[in-house]
């Protein structure tokens, strides 16, 4: 017996005031072992031939993934696969493990469908993601988010991506240098021109002596950039190489969101205009050679179909994907080919 996304979706908006009920980490971490248990019969909803194309260097069977940080280690690719994912950020790795900032370090705004996390790039380091990679099937494309270790100084930052990117270049389709995450302190500083060059060419050089297939890089940004930061990283990446942007990250500007003085990125609904400005602006700067892919703020169907007419050729979704609950990409799969139909959007692929 096959269990589709619709019958997971029933299930979760009927569980999700239970679950809303614990801690963030531990609701995510048993529900992703109660879809660990499942997926072997859910059906995967299917996408039309005429969604495929290739983001970032990267063939894709339609252009909603899924954002890093759902799966920090690269552990349940298979599962969230079954989802109807056609790629996969895991991550952020960094070179060495790590645990992260203490706990608690996430926290839920239901009102305002956001997130707040400082999450600190808590790992296992890149040797066991890539054990956990290379044990599964991998059934859809996976990118692996890279970052430093939290101890290592801007001076040598650049070796501590290059080391991530080498290490797990056997089972990555492509890499996602983050610089953006506002809960690794000064780690936003690597955005600027000098700090960021030499990072993207530094991975570059390093993948270049890579004996097998070299993925692409794509390059994670901040929402919180200013027009001028957004036109120097714009000119870096095409200089760099760069096959894609992802934007946005999370923001530090929490607005009418009540964070009562916890600090770290916010996600969600609040960050959406903002988020949707970069990738505009960001859109006008870079080549056509240079995709743009959609993530923050993009909260169900709609806002992903929107983000795509707006000139992104994929879109991620994290925060989206736990308040909307595990239809969300089918529901996106059914209005992108009603758009399709209607000619809101253009086919991108080769059926």
């Amino acid at each position: 017996m096959r269990l589709s996304v619709e019958v997971l979706q029933r299930a979760y908006r009927r569980l999700r005031p239970l679950w809303f009920q614990m801690e963030p980490e531990r609701a995510h971490h048993f529900n992703m072992a109660l879809l660990k248990i499942v997926a072997p019969w859910i059906g995967a909803p299917v996408a039309s031939p005429w969604l495929r194309r290739k983001v970032g260097g990267v063939a894709m069977v339609h252009p909603v993934g899924l954002a890093a940080g759902f799966d920090k280690n690269g552990r349940w690719v298979d599962v969230l696969a079954r989802l109807g994912f056609a790629f996969i950020e895991v991550g952020a790795v960094t070179p060495r493990p790590q645990p992260g900032n203490p706990r608690p370090r996430m926290w839920r705004f239901s009102q305002h469908q956001a997130l707040l996390n400082r999450m600190g790039f808590n790992n296992e380091g890149a040797d066991a993601v890539l054990r956990h990679l290379e044990k599964q099937q991998r059934p859809i494309p996976v990118g692996v988010n890279i970052g430093k270790n939290k101890d290592t100084p801007h001076s040598r930052a650049a070796e501590d991506y290059a080391a991530v990117a080498l290490r797990l270049a056997p089972a990555a389709d492509f890499f996602t240098v983050n610089v953006s995450s506002p809960n690794t302190p000064g780690l936003r500083e690597l955005q600027k021109g000098d700090f960021l060059t030499r990072i993207l060419t530094t991975v570059q050089e390093a993948l270049a002596g890579y004996a097998g297939r070299v993925p692409p890089l794509w390059l994670k940004i901040s929402p919180d950039l200013s027009e001028k930061e957004l036109e120097v990283i714009a000119s870096v990446c095409v200089e760099a190489g760069v096959r894609a942007v992802v934007a946005t990250n999370t923001t530090v500007h929490y607005g009418v969101v009540p964070v009562g003085g916890r600090s770290g990125g916010l996600s969600g609904a609040p960050l959406r205009g903002r988020a949707a400005r970069v990738r505009k602006r960001l859109r006008a700067l870079l080549p056509a050679s240079v995709d743009v892919v959609a993530s923050g703020g993009l909260m169900n169907p709609v806002d992903i179909v929107q983000a795509l007419q707006g000139g992104s050729r994929a879109a991620e979704v994290f925060t989206g994907l736990v308040y909307y609950g595990p239809a969300l990409v089918g529901h996106t799969l059914a209005l992108l080919e009603n758009a399709l139909k209607e000619g809101r959007i253009e086919g991108a692929g080769n059926p």
